[in-house]
């Protein structure tokens, strides 16, 4: 089970125990990620020995202002995710690839500006790839078939019905 922080269809941020799992539908909001930050602060103080962060790019067209790369930046050296961070990216071609570079940005200035105290960091292109990676950074209580099946819950399509008059 996990606990809805947001959903505005864009994007879905969720969290189990000390992961917070934000699935990307379109490229982030400063609002959004202005939530992101505000969730990962909220489990911080829940897990006093740190939170994680993992990022399921599932759609969207890579946009990214420059608010919004400053956020990202500032939950990075902020060191919100203290345990680590994993950013799957789903989305196939030059979309993809637009998001890779995005995130491997983000994670390149934040283990600059922290050094040593930088948290685990790396961006994925499976699912199952980065569930085995992050299990170990969890720790105990954690299984990477655990993180796979909420990675995949979240990245599935939503299913909207319409109510009749």
């Amino acid at each position: 089970m996990h606990d809805v922080h947001f959903d505005d269809g864009s994007l879905r941020l969720w969290s189990k125990k000390e992961l917070l799992v934000a699935g990307w539908f379109e490229a982030p909001t400063i609002e959004e990620m202005r939530e992101v930050g505000k969730a990962g602060r909220l489990l911080a103080t829940r897990f006093p020995k740190g939170a994680a962060l993992a990022n399921v790019i599932v759609s969207g067209t890579p946009r990214f202002s420059d608010e919004v790369r400053g956020e990202a930046i500032s939950i990075a050296k902020g060191r919100t995710f203290r345990k680590g961070s994993c950013h799957v990216v789903l989305v196939g071609g030059l979309g993809g690839a637009a998001a890779r570079a995005f995130m491997s940005m983000v994670l390149l200035v934040g283990m600059k500006a922290l050094g040593r105290n930088a948290a685990p960091s790396k961006v994925f292109g499976e699912i199952p790839d980065a569930a085995h990676w992050l299990a170990p950074v969890l720790g105990e209580g954690w299984t990477s078939r655990e993180i796979a099946e909420v990675f995949r819950e979240i990245a599935e399509p939503r299913v909207y019905s319409k109510s009749l008059p």
